[in-house]
């Protein structure tokens, strides 16, 4: 055999060797051990956050149902309700969701 030859698969088998001394596989302690305690911490990260968001969310509904709603006419601009020709029903003035047209139009009818 050439000593080429030779050279490369000595290096084969000593690259093939240290590889084999420096594989780490998933079954260690400490694989099992690392993964445990970053579940520890998400599990005693969603005990403070479930709560803390119920809270949240308790004190939004409470703000929200304590201050009145502001329910006021909007203002008539010249430019809002321009009809160029009447609706297609019988309250030629009303548009189609608007509740209180047609209240006042059943009434006066």
């Amino acid at each position: 055999m050439s000593p080429a030859l030779l050279g490369s698969v000595a290096r084969a088998a000593r690259t093939r060797a240290t590889l084999g001394a420096q594989r780490r596989y998933a079954t260690t302690d400490s694989f099992h051990e690392s993964h445990k305690a970053v579940m520890d911490q998400w599990e005693k990260i969603t005990k403070i956050a479930i709560p803390a968001v119920a809270a949240l969310a308790l004190v939004n509904v409470v703000v929200h149902v304590s201050h009145g709603h502001h329910e006021t006419e909007p203002a008539k601009y010249s430019y809002q309700k321009i009809y160029k020709k009447a609706f297609p029903w019988s309250a030629e003035k009303c548009g189609l969701f608007e509740s209180a047209c047609w209240a006042e139009y059943k009434a006066s009818k």
